[in-house]
């Protein structure tokens, strides 16, 4: 069930950390944000979908990224298997994509739009 509190923390994680570009100042605090962010989507609750194209792209491509602002949030995604997800099944970043309409849902019901099902 997605919670208004859940909701809030990945606003304020989006304003944070993604708005107005990465910040390595708070290079540290990226693990934290990919563990919270993955756990967001295995736990069916709110969808991530605010990275832009280029991060979203560098976070799930085979090659170590060269900027630590995405590498964390990467080993946390990798901790817990969504990276390893993302890279196998063609269509799972499109659930990370940003769309207007969608922008804060939960896992399962992108999951039945992506695939025709209402």
């Amino acid at each position: 069930m997605v919670t208004t509190s859940r909701i809030i923390w990945l606003q304020e994680i989006k304003a944070k950390y993604f708005d107005n570009d990465l910040r390595d100042h708070f290079a540290d605090d990226y693990s934290t944000v990919g563990l919270k962010m993955a756990l967001s989507l295995l736990q069916n609750d709110v969808i991530p979908r605010f990275l832009k194209e280029e991060d979203l792209q560098a976070l799930y491509s085979s090659e170590e990224p060269s900027n630590c602002c995405i590498s964390k949030p990467r080993a946390g995604f990798h901790t817990l298997g969504l990276y390893q997800i993302g890279n196998r099944i063609l269509n799972f970043l499109h659930f990370l994509r940003p769309s207007g309409s969608y922008a804060l849902t939960d896992f399962f019901s992108s999951a039945k739009l992506l695939c025709g099902r209402h």
